[in-house]
């Protein structure tokens, strides 16, 4: 089946109500305060009824998930926390920010995810907590070491992404996902901490609003980390589209997937059991490819391809540089890797429809100059 007949299958998008729910958060002069209104009470339903958890609370930010759920899952100061290097910094700061260090997790260059060898380096170092970070949609190494309540997932990207019958978020204590404008679903901003643990949703709900179970009844220290009705209505909204939203990412990364494994551009194989959800695809730039990666992107703008190369490792920034043990931040695969990585993207302004034309643009670029003369 060509790309095109694909894209022909798909189905229509489906109603788009976020003008009607934002309006109707317009009307009821109802936009955020405590306790939670209807649209955020409804964006939560969505995340426990799609995910399987028992518990989910909302947010403002995917970096407030991930740093309240540290938090409430029992991570202290001073407590050692494994984290890949390859992740967006918000990750490490929320780490930081919950008084706890990095240590940053090398990678494996197939799968890009933490090799089994760098967990194992973290245990022997003493770290005792672990942040799997599932990063592209596509599920994080997991390793028996950390056991599920000293693992905090980072499921920022991972919104539509199982292993195998789980939904990531619920492998660990908690998980913590984004609704930014880049992930499959959006409020805008927003964030989103699921969990099976009462005691974790409990704390989170308090620590996203300054501690407060009543009226100047503080029990915690907490911030303003509330999610507005404006952002939880659109995030509604949004999900009721999340399947076909889903199909459209799928597709296009099947059309990559199918273009590159023709090249000798390595792609990460994600495993049998997995169904990802594709926020982005990843594929590296081989050793020795005829042009250096910023003429590389640079062609790809020129073209209209869209992308971005990869996340440096966080190991490399100064901050971390001057603060982290450098037993601790040691990730030589990652150095030599992620200059080559390019992140392809796979919405969420793109259709499916669009795929066929990217590769075509692809193939006149990624082409050997004998095919090109």
């Amino acid at each position: 089946m060509t790309l095109q007949q694909e894209a022909a299958r798909m189905p229509a998008a489906p109603e788009n109500n976020e003008e009607r729910y934002l309006n109707a958060v317009v009307k009821s002069r109802l936009l955020s305060g405590f306790p939670s209104g209807p649209f955020v009470q409804k964006l939560e339903e969505c995340f426990c009824r799609y995910t399987g958890a028992e518990y989910a609370v909302a947010v403002n930010s995917g970096s407030a998930a991930i740093q309240s759920a540290l938090v409430a899952a029992g991570v202290q100061p001073g407590d050692l926390v494994a984290v890949t290097t390859h992740t967006f910094v918000g990750t490490v700061n929320a780490i930081v920010l919950a008084g706890a260090k990095p240590h940053f997790l090398d990678i494996d260059k197939r799968t890009l995810q933490p090799s089994v060898s760098s967990l194992e380096r973290a245990l022997e170092r003493g770290a005792k907590y672990y942040v799997p970070v599932h990063l592209y949609g596509m599920p994080a190494t997991m390793h028996p070491g950390f056991p599920r309540e000293r693992v905090i997932e980072d499921a920022a990207q991972g919104l539509g992404c199982f292993d195998g019958a789980r939904h990531v978020g619920t492998l660990g204590a908690a998980g913590a996902f984004s609704l930014s404008p880049s992930k499959v679903v959006s409020a805008g901003e927003g964030g989103m901490v699921i969990t099976n643990d009462a005691e974790i949703a409990r704390k989170v709900r308090l620590i996203r609003n300054h501690g407060l179970l009543a009226w100047n009844d503080h029990h915690v220290q907490g911030f303003n980390f509330r999610l507005s009705e404006f952002n939880a209505a659109y995030g509604v909204a949004q999900f009721e589209q999340l399947e076909y939203f889903l199909e459209q990412r799928r597709a296009i990364a099947d059309a990559y997937r199918a273009f590159f494994a023709e090249t000798d551009f390595s792609r990460p194989i994600p495993e049998a059991t997995a169904r990802c959800s594709w926020v982005k695809f990843p594929v590296m730039i081989p050793p020795g490819f005829r042009l250096p990666p910023d003429e590389l992107a640079r062609q790809l703008r020129d073209r209209g391809v869209p992308f971005e190369m990869s996340y440096c490792g966080v190991h490399s920034f100064a901050l971390f540089q001057q603060t982290v043990d450098e037993m601790d931040r040691s990730c030589p695969v990652a150095d030599q890797c992620l200059p080559r990585v390019i992140n392809f993207h796979t919405g969420p302004r793109l259709q499916a429809e669009q795929a066929a034309s990217l590769v075509n643009e692809l193939s006149g670029l990624l082409a050997p100059a004998s095919d090109r003369s």
